[in-house]
């Protein structure tokens, strides 16, 4: 699960020029929470500010953040999103907490998961309209062996370089719910 993540400003130019052309004053920056108003690409030429999470329509007061990639293109939430809705996260790194080592206060470690040597990091999403608003949620799967140790799922990573094939290609769309993705190193916050 990915319930919360990390968002400055990107080190690729081109993704952060798009992203610069929406006023910073209309999103949140820093630690980014569910049902915070971010920067989203939604096509290689534009990015706009969405919220995080569908209505939850069995719980008013919730929210459905994340969508379980093996199951997205079956579940009516996310099926029509996934022909016509992908979306790109960008992000600095995602938020997990570590069950296993408690901090001095006795609560459980914060880490922040990040590609190494990278300081973008794009997960894969999917958005749709909502009472005339458009919202995301962030695509997961099963984690792999550097995320395994602290939790079960983990975002989709695309590379830089497969940005706009997620967005514009459906073949390679359902080819990417598959891949292992990256090793992630774990920063303690």
């Amino acid at each position: 699960m990915c319930g919360r993540y990390y968002f400055e400003e990107l080190s690729h130019i081109e993704w952060d020029k798009l992203l610069k052309e929406i006023s910073d004053e209309l999103y949140k920056q820093g630690e980014i929470f569910p049902t915070n108003q971010v920067p989203v690409i939604t096509s290689p030429h534009k990015a706009e500010v969405i919220t995080w999470g569908f209505p939850n329509f069995r719980s008013p007061k919730g929210t459905v953040i994340n969508a379980r990639s093996e199951t997205a293109q079956e579940k009516p939430m996310f099926r029509k999103a996934f022909m016509e809705g992908r979306c790109v996260i960008p992000s600095n790194g995602f938020f997990e907490w570590n069950q296993h080592q408690l901090t001095t206060d006795g609560k459980k470690q914060k880490l922040l998961f990040q590609e190494t040597d990278k300081q973008d990091l794009f997960m894969a999403g999917l958005y749709r309209m909502f009472n005339g608003e458009n919202r995301f949620v962030i695509l997961t799967k099963q984690a792999n062996s550097s995320i395994a140790p602290y939790h079960d799922r983990m975002p989709v990573i695309l590379e830089e370089e497969e940005i706009e094939d997620w967005l514009n290609n459906f073949e390679m769309a359902q080819a990417k719910l598959h891949d292992e993705g990256p090793e992630l190193t774990a920063t303690p916050v």
